[in-house]
């Protein structure tokens, strides 16, 4: 299926930068056991293929998103960067059956099970390569506050497995950039915006395109006070929570910048 000619430019250089990253992890071609950027590629592929744009170039950008934000949380053992980078990049990749954009008027229970069910979806795909990313996936939408009256708050819930503290972490700094992607994509007008927004941004996002600070009140709003305190020992201590990641995230620049793309598409070689 031909791409469309506003998506592929930046599909293109996305896709480029992101396998460097899967190289410069030392991630190999092929490897039938653990995680192989074959594997990866096809996973990612079902949405390009499934011909859902929007929703490949977000899960482009928040797997090489989520690589810096590793590294400003202090993480650098290679092994978890590479775990990490791969439970991001399959985050969504089992939602293709799902229509991108539903009206959330018309949001029935039967297409809510169906919608929460990728987490698990996602876990299940990883969870033969890689235990952590695959936890890391299923985690992901974990974190979120429920909004009384509307079906949004966490899922899947309660969640059926037990999750390493490297994976409850991880899967909440995965949670925080996922939900500014959305957000800022919705201010740039590339991406359509998604049902839930409609109750997660609240009126932030009601009064026509927010700018940046807009978008920055709404991820404090959801996740300011989410803990992120790491006690174990295969990654080094952290104590922190969403506000204080979100000020470093801003001012090193993963986060603000008006174009998403910039950071991430760059000139041609």
């Amino acid at each position: 299926m031909e791409v469309p000619t506003r998506y592929s430019e930046n599909i293109k250089k996305l896709e480029v930068e992101l396998d460097e990253v899967f190289i410069n992890l030392k991630l190999p071609q092929v490897d039938e056991k653990g995680l192989s950027r074959e594997f990866l590629w096809e996973a990612l592929g079902r949405t390009k293929e499934a011909g859902k744009y929007d929703q490949y170039l977000h899960m482009l950008w928040v797997s090489l998103a989520f690589k810096d934000a590793m590294m400003v949380l202090g993480i650098n053992n290679p092994e978890i960067l590479k775990s990490g980078v791969a439970g991001a990049a399959c985050h969504d990749v089992e939602r293709i059956e799902y229509p991108y954009i539903v009206d959330a008027k018309k949001m029935k229970p039967q297409d809510w099970e169906i919608l929460k069910r990728h987490p698990e979806r996602a876990r299940a795909l990883l969870l033969p390569k890689d235990i952590l990313a695959a936890d890391l996936a299923g985690l992901h939408h974990e974190w979120q506050k429920p909004k009384p009256g509307t079906f949004y708050g966490p899922y899947p819930n309660p969640i059926n497995f037990e999750p390493s503290q490297e994976a409850q972490l991880l899967s909440k700094a995965l949670a925080i950039v996922d939900f500014y992607h959305r957000a800022s994509t919705t201010t740039n007008g590339r991406t359509p915006r998604p049902w839930y927004e409609k109750y997660v941004l609240d009126r932030l996002l009601r009064q026509g395109r927010p700018n940046q600070d807009r978008v920055e009140q709404a991820v404090k709003k959801e996740y300011g006070d989410l803990d992120l305190t790491y006690k174990g020992d295969k990654m080094p201590k952290i104590r922190t929570n969403g506000q204080e990641f979100l000020k470093k995230m801003y001012c090193l620049g993963v986060f603000g910048a008006d174009d998403l793309m910039e950071r991430y598409t760059k000139p041609e070689r």
